[in-house]
């Protein structure tokens, strides 16, 4: 993954053998989300739309290459709020490429409470699944709790939440552009 999107690590190395795969990305200094959460119980709506314009920017880069790269897995923990005030999306572990003719993932992977339905085997991950789990950690930066089905969101940037969360994809945002 070779870009110049300061919301993603920029890649050192890559080693493959037989057996395995070895990515080495930059360090980026600062604090997971999920810490920054943890000590405030909830953010201001100028941190929550930050965090929303940084990873949107993220997912336009990984979601525009070809195949598409889906993460399938973010969540305050693979976020880095970096000492220079940029949120960095790291941890591609659970990453895969979107394949247009696949009807659904040939291996489920993702965190409860952030992975979008299409996870547990409702259909393939795409752009929208990113969206989904990019809500549910929105959801929780603002409201300072992780984000439950039904619950209600009372930030001001709800009503957009609110359509990250939708159970189906075609509901959700269609890409990060659109978001």
């Amino acid at each position: 993954m070779d870009t110049d999107c300061p919301s993603l690590p920029k890649v050192l190395s890559i080693e493959a053998t037989a057996k395995s795969l070895t990515v080495v990305e930059e360090y980026i200094p600062g604090r997971t989300l999920q810490q920054v959460i943890d000590q405030r119980q909830g953010a201001e709506e100028e941190a929550v739309f930050a965090l929303g314009r940084d990873i949107c920017a993220a997912l336009q880069v990984i979601h525009s290459m070809t195949p598409p790269v889906i993460h399938r897995d973010i969540k305050p923990s693979n976020i880095i709020l970096s000492d220079s005030g940029r949120y960095v999306l790291i941890d591609f572990d659970a990453s895969r490429r979107f394949a247009e003719e696949a009807v659904e993932d040939t291996v489920l992977l993702g965190t409860f409470g952030y992975a979008a339905p299409e996870q547990y085997g409702f259909g393939q991950t795409g752009p929208e699944s990113d969206i989904y789990s990019l809500g549910a950690t929105l959801y929780e930066a603002a409201e300072g709790k992780p984000y439950a089905a039904g619950a209600e969101i009372s930030c001001p940037m709800g009503r957009i939440i609110k359509k990250c969360l939708e159970f189906s994809a075609r509901d959700r945002y269609s890409s990060a552009d659109e978001l």
